[in-house]
């Protein structure tokens, strides 16, 4: 018989030889009342390092955008300077420190390549107009060349057979008084060369003496200067003739163009 208990008494728990209970494997895990979250398996001390480093993030993104703006903007206004003239985009094909003799008042004989292609030209001869052009002995002119580019093709079998190219008066009249520069665009046939005379006759401006050109198969500019009087206007057109070859072989010669600069 179990001794009896007073009111009161605790229960004694005897003291089992049974080892450890064995974990029941089948038994079903308890519901949580809480919904299944990623953050609910992670320790709360890392809950602050993980925000840190989201925060980071999205600093670190917000200071690309800005930084994409700002290069955007600095590009922007480049743009606008170079489209308002005050940034040049294209670099002088002049050196500033020599400048172009033949605009800047300068009285040194201009030299080939000098002349700016950009000046103020003065058209005297296109191969275009034949109009333009008279012959004297046995002289010929010649319309050659392809769609690219056309020139006369003169030819001066003597000494007196020039061709003479008109200048018009109204271009004299532009001329009076001032320097000019002419610029005769030529070129011999392949693998020749020959030697030109030229020569002008401006009427009651003068002339501009009888000045020699070796002209190769290149095409080169083939410069003439020329100081007109001040106080005279000129009683009509006037010319520039060209004889093909001092030689007297016939060499022909093509004139690509010929045109006028006033140098000051």
């Amino acid at each position: 018989m179990e001794p009896a208990r007073t009111p009161g008494q605790a229960a004694r728990i005897e003291p089992s030889l049974k080892g450890p209970t064995e974990p029941e494997f089948d038994a079903p895990e308890l519901a949580s009342n809480e919904p299944a979250a990623a953050d609910n398996y992670r320790p709360d001390r890392l809950r602050p390092r993980l925000q840190r480093k989201t925060e980071r993030r999205k600093a670190s993104g917000l200071t690309k955008v800005i930084i994409v703006l700002g290069m955007l903007a600095v590009a922007l206004g480049l743009l606008w300077l170079v489209a308002s003239g005050i940034i040049n985009s294209k670099p002088s094909s002049i050196p500033p420190s020599t400048g172009n003799p033949a605009t800047n008042g300068s009285h040194e004989p201009v030299k080939e390549g000098e002349l700016s292609p950009e000046g103020n030209w003065i058209e005297i001869f296109n191969p275009s107009d034949m109009t333009q052009v008279a012959l004297a002995g046995r002289a010929t002119a010649t319309i050659a060349g392809d769609e690219l580019e056309k020139y006369v093709r003169i030819q001066s079998p003597g000494e007196t057979d020039d061709i003479s190219f008109q200048v018009g008066e109204g271009v004299l009249e532009q001329l009076a008084g001032k320097r000019a520069v002419f610029d005769i665009i030529a070129k011999t046939e392949d693998g020749t060369s020959t030697q030109i005379a030229v020569s002008c006759d401006f009427g009651n401006l003068g002339d501009c003496g009888r000045k020699r050109f070796d002209i190769s198969d290149a095409s080169k500019e083939y410069l003439v200067q020329m100081q007109f009087p001040a106080g005279k206007e000129p009683g009509g057109g006037g010319a520039i003739k060209i004889n093909s070859d001092v030689s007297q072989s016939g060499k022909p010669v093509d004139i690509i163009s010929i045109r006028v600069q006033i140098a000051n």
